[in-house]
């Protein structure tokens, strides 16, 4: 197999990797995490999230939490891109 073959299959294998891990991170998220997870991820404010699901804004600031540390994402566009590579 020549280098440029190899290299490409290392690049390959490592996007594969990639995708996995960032879909194990979101896998760890409880039902309810993943749930406030979308809606933030649709641009929902705390209070409007709390709304759709019944749930105090308080609550779903620490759902919010939970999932940004178990994602180890800092932002909400962080968030946002994890979700869109994981998902593509």
């Amino acid at each position: 197999m020549s280098i440029h073959k190899s290299l490409k299959l290392k690049n390959t294998l490592q996007r594969q990797r990639s995708v996995l891990t960032r879909w194990e991170r979101i896998e760890k998220l409880t039902p309810r995490e993943r749930e406030v997870m979308n809606w933030v991820v649709e641009g929902l404010t705390n209070s409007q999230v709390a709304g759709h699901l019944g749930i105090s804004s308080r609550t779903v600031e620490a759902h919010r939490a939970n999932l940004m540390a178990k994602t180890k994402t800092s932002s909400i566009a962080e968030l946002v891109q994890l979700v869109m590579l994981a998902t593509a």
